[in-house]
């Protein structure tokens, strides 16, 4: 079993990274080439892989109650959640 340690910590939101983290992406073009070079992964995976630790109370209750809503990928060493409904891509690393 993994260590909460090991697990992935959410870095912010398509709406906030470029503003909070530009260390990540340098911009709106790199992280759009980083999600498009994605491989899906599943739910469970996804959960596996991350810390939800200051995650957005909606998405931790989306990815509880309705997770097929939801979009699961990994580039490198990101793995992202995208919700379709607020068009928001939500980063962990």
């Amino acid at each position: 079993m993994e260590l909460v340690d090991d697990k992935k910590q959410y870095v912010g939101n398509c709406k906030t990274i470029l503003d909070t983290d530009s260390s990540l992406f340098g911009d709106a073009t790199e992280m759009a080439q980083a999600i498009d070079n994605s491989s899906t992964i599943s739910h469970g995976d996804f959960v596996r892989q991350v810390n939800l630790t200051g995650v957005d109370r909606m998405l931790k209750l989306y990815l509880r109650r309705e997770p097929d809503r939801l979009t699961y990928g990994k580039h490198d060493n990101l793995v992202w959640v995208y919700d379709d409904k607020s068009d928001t891509h939500y980063f962990f690393l």
